[in-house]
């Protein structure tokens, strides 16, 4: 009964944190109608959360191995929910954003510690797979659920609804972790410079790409900004390479299977997250849909997402988890270069159908890569694992929406820059399904074939 417990909890609190980026992409509209700030403004409301949540959820992992996985799940719970109250109450945008950066340091501690009591509690390496594939399948249901619940919330009682659901939900994962048992602490040296150097980059990376998209990447200070980051990241893989304690453990990572878990999941989180954005703005600057009927139109995609993470976690246990990798990111892609032909007078069914396979896809190839991330470190470092697999979640969502809502804010108008942005999403994404095919190992029988020929 304990082990379900401790899975139900770490689900509800991956649920919360996935729920909060997918209701608040549907309110954007009105919140900058009540808030300002324009496209630029709504980018920064998204990587505010994502850019903090990114930089320090590696150093949540090594909080979670060091303070125990359930108590760094009680800590990032208990504080998601107060400054998610604060969202709700905040009187400007700058506020408002403010208060989405704590959200993100929060669930920077919550989620890294939500997969490290699962990775703990099931040890059994199937047993363990089956787990994470139930873990990730509670995100897909958020994902699911996101876009209609914000449409709701959004349409009545208001916006700030979207950010104040998620006080309930923060004091259930409480209530549960009551009752489970505390984790057993590990030592984890923690990456000062390392932690610096993450938050660094990925500020001036975001505000590259979302100023870059508002003046021009031509400007002084844009060009200024990119080159600072390069130095930084270059900095922090330096030390990631020489200490095998860095924030970012470059050396351990630094195998096929690692590599390619971490290309492929930038890609299909950059393009997943991207889209969701990009289309959010699309139904209801561009069609001028309603913050309900939008959100009802994420539904063909997103409800299909826990059913398919399902069915490739049972895949996963059986194959390697590049294959369901590989198929669900060709899958992804096809989805986006549908999308391309959509136009603004397309019939609603259209777009619908269109959106259908970057659901499953995602479903398909999402369980795999925290999978091969996990595997690629030791077992005492699991708090790491998990912080580096959602880091690289974040990150990607950061560069996602810089990126994409660069394409929107140029001259050419959000229907150009939709089209635009699926087609960069399609060509990373068949890069990733390239790379993963790479890393399938073939049955011995049919190994040995290949060999013999």
């Amino acid at each position: 009964m304990r082990p379900r417990l401790s899975l139900t909890v770490a689900c509800v609190a991956f649920f919360m944190v996935v729920l909060d980026t997918t209701v608040v992409n549907v309110a954007l509209p009105a919140i900058e109608h009540t808030l300002g700030g324009g496209v630029a403004g709504a980018q920064w409301v998204i990587d505010a959360y994502t850019l903090t949540f990114g930089a320090f959820v590696l150093s949540g992992g090594h909080v979670s191995d060091r303070m125990g996985a359930s108590v760094g799940l009680g800590l990032g719970a208990a504080g998601f929910a107060l400054s998610s109250a604060l969202c709700a109450l905040a009187p400007s945008l700058g506020v408002l954003v403010a208060a989405r950066a704590a959200q993100g340091a929060f669930a920077a501690v919550m989620l890294p510690s939500s997969l490290a009591l699962v990775s703990q509690t099931f040890t059994e390496p199937r047993a363990r797979t089956r787990a994470i594939s139930i873990w990730a399948a509670a995100g897909g249901a958020a994902v699911a659920a996101g876009p209609i619940v914000g449409g709701l919330l959004t349409h009545r009682p208001g916006w700030p609804a979207v950010f104040l659901i998620n006080v309930p939900i923060g004091g259930l994962a409480l209530l549960g972790l009551r009752f489970v048992p505390r984790s057993t602490a590990r030592y984890a040296r923690l990456d000062v410079f390392g932690q610096v150097a993450a938050v660094v980059a990925l500020t001036l990376f975001a505000f590259a790409l979302i100023d870059g998209g508002r003046v021009g990447f031509d400007q002084a200070p844009i060009i200024a900004g990119l080159a600072l980051f390069g130095v930084t990241a270059t900095a922090l893989l330096i030390r990631g390479w020489r200490s095998p304690h860095a924030a970012i453990p470059v050396r351990l990572l630094a195998t096929k299977e690692a590599g390619a878990a971490l290309c492929v999941g930038f890609a299909l989180y950059l393009a997943f997250y991207g889209v969701i954005f990009t289309l959010s703005l699309y139904f209801q600057q561009v069609l001028k849909y309603g913050p309900v009927q939008a959100g009802v139109m994420f539904v063909p995609m997103t409800v299909l997402i826990s059913a398919a993470t399902l069915a490739s976690g049972r895949w996963t246990r059986r194959t390697s988890p590049f294959l369901p990798m590989a198929v669900g990111t060709f899958g992804m892609a096809s989805g986006f270069l549908a999308l391309i032909v959509i136009q603004a007078r397309s019939p609603v069914w259209e777009v619908a159908v269109a959106t259908i396979p970057i659901g499953i896809g995602s479903g398909i190839a999402g369980p795999g890569i925290p999978v091969a991330i996990l595997a690629a470190l030791p077992a005492d470092r699991s708090g790491t694992a998990s912080g580096i697999a959602n880091a690289l979640r974040q990150v990607a969502a950061t560069v996602g929406v810089g990126v994409f809502g660069a394409l929107l804010a140029g001259r050419a108008g959000i229907a150009h820059g939709m089209e635009a942005a699926c087609l960069v999403a399609a060509i990373a994404l068949l890069i990733g399904a390239g790379v993963a095919l790479s890393c399938v190992r073939l049955p011995p029988r049919l190994a040995g074939a290949r060999a013999a020929a």
